[in-house]
């Protein structure tokens, strides 16, 4: 089995690939290129599948972390592909991937 550290670590990966992706664009910009969209919609959906192999365990021992949220998330992109909410998917990348993502590093720093 594999370190929770190193799931970590490879989510803060696609967190910043995602935030990337959106960096210095519009919710305007953002909302009409499919592309970008795509591609934190895809690395959102990469988060979750790492988020889905720590351990029961881990995950109460890091409750701040909402694991279910990454996993609904995962699932509203995956089970509505003809339709992702253009403002859920912005507010994820703007919003709660930079909280996720400093959570994550204060995990890794402490422990």
């Amino acid at each position: 089995m594999k370190d929770k550290r190193l799931y970590f670590t490879k989510m803060l990966e696609y967190i910043r690939k995602a935030r990337e992706y959106a960096q210095g664009v519009t919710y305007e910009d953002f909302a009409e290129d499919s592309q970008k969209m795509f591609a934190c919609a895809f690395a959102i959906c990469q988060i979750s599948e790492l988020a889905q192999r720590v351990k029961d365990e881990d995950k109460k021992l890091h409750a701040v972390i909402p694991w279910n949220a990454i996993r609904a998330m995962r699932n509203h992109i995956v089970h509505n592909y003809d339709h992702i909410d253009k403002e859920i998917l912005w507010d994820t990348v703007a919003v709660d991937l930079p909280k996720l993502g400093a959570e994550l590093e204060k995990i890794l720093q402490l422990d």
